[in-house]
């Protein structure tokens, strides 16, 4: 009798993954929040729909989840479908924790749950589909950081107007670019894909990624392809890096870029910055209205995000992601907030979103370390700086 129930749940869930979430997923690729009100309110209740396949797949049940560090605790609540505890105990904790298994519940009991919970721990995180609205009204601290976020630029103004948006450490470093001699061309043409697929992108991601390395089919990558095109720099005459991207409605969207392995070096002389600046050349030229940067961690001081804020991008929620992060907390110890801050959270808030610091009378950054992530943040597009 076990043995049948798993077999039809798990057939159950193939059914709705396969004929519900992935044609609504791959109907939203690409999309963005449009101003027409029609469309905003169509991809809204198609983001909805593919959320609520999500939760059905879940069958109402999550994983509680103890993770024991050192100097503090850390309870999180998630389903089968979130794939984001090991990246929580990086951010989270200096130290790998002990992790137990507490309870495996249905998400409708979470409500009665927190409070006892949060007694128990110093941040309860709970990583679930979008549509759960579980906030106890006794929580001093409640909010919702999106696990991945979308950067992108506004490119349908001059390019002195777009410089004059990005930091000056990026300016300055475009303009040791123009003095390095880099140029670029636009090709379609097959042999360039040849070229790009196994002197490029191969190779650059085996030496980037060495034994983690994912490589893409040059099936896929010719699908691509197909609907876009190559941005090959130049570098004294010689096709030296790529990148493969599409054009999606307004929209250029890189795909993946590679490095000649013979010229490897020119990485430090700016290859790379290379190829992305010379994409919003080209697709400004080609009048269209915005850059996909690329995704990235909700985070202000990830590496990834720190890079991407310097053209001046700004930021929206991945709609394709179903889930979110809800951090609930009551009382804040000085060295878990210390550590919290480090990551600079980014919260999502009605659209709006902002970067959440830690900080009280004992403990927290000082007026002019406030100042400065003010300022990144600026920078960034954010909305502004929240202390808890």
């Amino acid at each position: 009798m076990i043995v049948l129930v798993t077999t039809v749940a798990k057939l159950f869930k193939q059914l709705i993954h396969n004929y519900w979430v992935k044609p609504l997923e791959n109907y939203l690729r690409n999309r963005r929040p449009d101003s027409n009100n029609r469309i905003a309110i169509l991809l809204r209740t198609v983001v909805w729909l593919k959320d609520l396949g999500w939760f059905l797949m879940t069958l109402g049940r999550v994983n509680v989840k103890a993770f024991i560090g050192k100097e503090w605790r850390v309870i999180c609540i998630q389903d089968d479908y979130t794939n984001s505890e090991e990246e929580l105990i990086h951010v989270l904790f200096p130290e790998r924790p002990h992790v137990s298994l507490i309870d495996r519940t249905f998400i409708w009991q979470i409500p009665w749950m927190l409070p006892r919970l949060m007694r128990e721990s110093d941040l309860v995180l709970c990583d679930i589909n979008r549509l759960v609205r579980c906030k106890p009204k006794d929580a001093k601290h409640i909010f919702n950081v999106p696990p991945w976020i979308l950067v992108e630029l506004e490119i349908d103004k001059p390019l002195d107007a777009i410089m004059a948006g990005m930091t000056g450490k990026r300016r300055t470093e475009l303009r040791k670019l123009e003095k390095e001699g880099f140029t670029y061309e636009f090709s379609q043409n097959p042999s360039d894909m040849e070229l790009f697929y196994f002197d490029m992108y191969v190779p650059y991601i085996l030496n980037r990624f060495k034994e983690r390395a994912i490589i893409g089919t040059i099936e896929s990558k010719r699908s691509m392809f197909m609907d876009g095109g190559l941005i090959m720099v130049k570098y004294q005459g010689q096709s030296v890096a790529g990148l493969l991207g599409y054009v999606a409605r307004d929209t250029f969207n890189p795909g993946c870029i590679g490095v000649h392995r013979d010229h490897f070096d020119l990485v430090e002389k700016g290859a790379i910055l290379a190829l992305n600046w010379f994409a919003i050349q080209w697709a400004r030229d080609e009048g269209l209205r915005y850059v996909n940067i690329g995704m990235t961690r909700a985070r202000v001081f990830d590496g990834v995000f720190e890079h991407k804020s310097r053209w001046g991008a700004r930021v929206r929620r991945d709609i394709l992601d179903h889930t979110k992060w809800m951090f609930l907390m009551n009382t804040i110890g000085p060295q878990f907030g210390n550590y919290f801050n480090e990551a600079g959270f980014i919260a999502e808030e009605n659209g709006s979103y902002h970067c959440v610091v830690m900080k009280n009378e004992i403990f927290g950054p000082s007026d002019e370390e406030l100042e400065l992530v003010s300022r990144l943040v600026k920078q960034a597009g954010l909305s502004g700086v929240q202390i808890l």
